[in-house]
């Protein structure tokens, strides 16, 4: 679901208390532009997004993406033949995070598919433990994520 970005707020003593009238005087007018809208929809199918509505989005999608915040605070990315991390030891480290930072905790499997949509591989490694590839702990003390 797209969001419009309200970004002005008119000050109470400049609303008009008219409005709602005003605008049921127009509302042949207002049904009219949208019945012609839906129609401009159904014959080009290609109405594009206004830019604000697309910029305000994926803004709202970056601030409620934690586990990018994750990634960006506490992680390397590289080439999987380089950066890897232990399963356990990347999820505990999240699990940390969200906790120090307030943010709300994804399931196991949520954060798998995350990672993953992001290109991020898991395969399993040695000792039948799983490992993530193309992605590794920034602080070099591992030991305090298990």
């Amino acid at each position: 679901m797209r969001k419009i970005p309200f970004t002005i707020q008119i000050p109470k003593e400049q609303r008009d208390k008219a409005l709602e009238e005003k605008l049921l005087e127009e509302l042949p007018g207002i049904l009219a532009w949208a019945v012609q809208g839906c129609l401009d929809w159904q014959h080009h199918k290609d109405l594009k997004e206004p830019q604000a509505v697309v910029t305000a989005t994926q803004a709202y999608r970056t601030e409620m993406d934690s586990v990018a915040r994750f990634l960006d605070d506490c992680c390397v990315i590289g080439p999987v033949d380089v950066a890897k991390v232990k399963a356990i030891t990347l999820a505990s480290a999240y699990r940390v995070w969200c906790k120090r930072t307030g943010e709300e905790e994804l399931s196991n499997n949520a954060l798998i598919a995350t990672l993953e949509r992001r290109g991020i591989r898991r395969n399993r490694g040695k000792a039948n433990q799983y490992y993530w590839y193309g992605v590794g702990l920034a602080s070099t003390d591992d030991e305090r994520y298990g």
